[in-house]
């Protein structure tokens, strides 16, 4: 039997105290995804999300610096590859690197084309080998996941990942049908 990973996002907004329950999480069969995205927003306030990314990635470097004894699996979830967070997120995740964090895989959320996947690719693994996992969030998505995987020639997808409850909002789908 195929042992099972179980995956489990944390939020970097309150990182100081992320880095004693990483510790509870250590030597079970959990992957963690530290998450720079949706963990940090306030969704009436434009400034206050962008202050809130800003914290995480200040997270994602202060567990890096400080050697955060980390045993799992890590993967980050990064902003949209439009966006403007997504530069800073790179940025922040090749110092964390660099700072010595393992980073097994990166969450690139939205992906409705393969393009979007190779251009993060390019960004990370001219120096990385970071495999990465498309979230798949909409309906344009969900109609080229057939197309985006059979390109991955270089074997850069380690997973995919359906976001149901975005995907419920590009379909204007309410309430929310439960996933199955």
């Amino acid at each position: 039997v195929k042992k099972m990973e179980f995956f489990q996002y944390l939020s970097l907004v309150r990182f100081r105290a992320l880095t004693s329950l990483l510790k509870n999480y250590s030597n079970k069969n959990v992957s963690i995804i530290l998450d720079l995205e949706d963990s940090a927003q306030d969704l009436f306030s434009k400034k206050k999300t962008r202050n809130l990314k800003n914290i995480c990635r200040e997270g994602l470097i202060y567990i890096s610096k400080n050697k955060t004894l980390i045993k799992n699996n890590i993967f980050i979830r990064i902003n949209k590859i439009d966006t403007q967070e997504f530069n800073s997120d790179i940025k922040a995740i090749k110092s964390s690197i660099r700072y010595g964090l393992k980073i097994k895989g990166i969450f690139v959320p939205k992906v409705e084309n393969f393009s979007e996947l190779n251009k993060t690719n390019n960004i990370l693994n001219k120096n990385y080998r970071i495999k990465l996992v498309p979230i798949i969030e909409t309906k344009k998505g969900l109609i080229n996941l057939e197309n985006i995987v059979k390109k991955d020639k270089n074997k850069i997808i380690s997973h995919v990942h359906y976001g149901h409850f975005d995907y419920c909002l590009d379909q204007n789908f309410w309430p929310f049908p439960e996933p199955y």
